[in-house]
């Protein structure tokens, strides 16, 4: 597998149509929330593949999974077939724009996350979110920051 993540972003929504990406709200990694536990209503992960013939052999298994330092907290899965509009393989290096989108995701404290973007066991990147409590506001009762 010679595929490589060219970028990834986190952004407020995405989606792609004709090999294109359509981005609203794009390039933050920073969210501050009123309180924790919280669960963030929808973001998403927009990354572009960048692959070679070589990459198209066969289907391949594609996750996108969001964690902290205690561990995973949720996980999109598919699969990553790469063909072009008339269902023909491109035969030579190709960019693969995705858009993933998490919804009801879990914050459960203040600190850095991880949203890893994972290809057949591969790890190809990650992107860092960061969580932060507004001003003023203190964490409740048997809730931990992450250092």
């Amino acid at each position: 597998m010679s595929m490589r993540l060219a970028f990834a972003m986190l952004a407020d929504a995405a989606s792609v149509a004709d090999g294109k990406l359509y981005v609203h709200g794009g390039g933050w990694n920073q969210l501050t929330v009123d309180r924790l536990p919280t669960v963030h209503p929808s973001l998403a992960v927009v990354f572009v593949l960048e692959m070679t013939a070589s990459d198209n052999d066969e289907a391949l298994p594609l996750s996108v999974e969001l964690g902290c330092e205690s561990g995973p907290l949720a996980t999109m899965q598919g699969t990553l077939q790469p063909a072009l509009g008339d269902g023909t393989a491109p035969l030579g290096p190709f960019m693969l724009a995705q858009a993933v989108t998490l919804t009801q995701v879990p914050l459960p404290v203040v600190g850095d996350y991880q949203v890893r973007v994972v290809c057949a066991g591969t790890e190809l990147g990650a992107v860092q979110l960061s969580v932060a409590l507004a001003t003023g506001t203190a964490p409740p009762d048997g809730h931990t920051t992450l250092d």
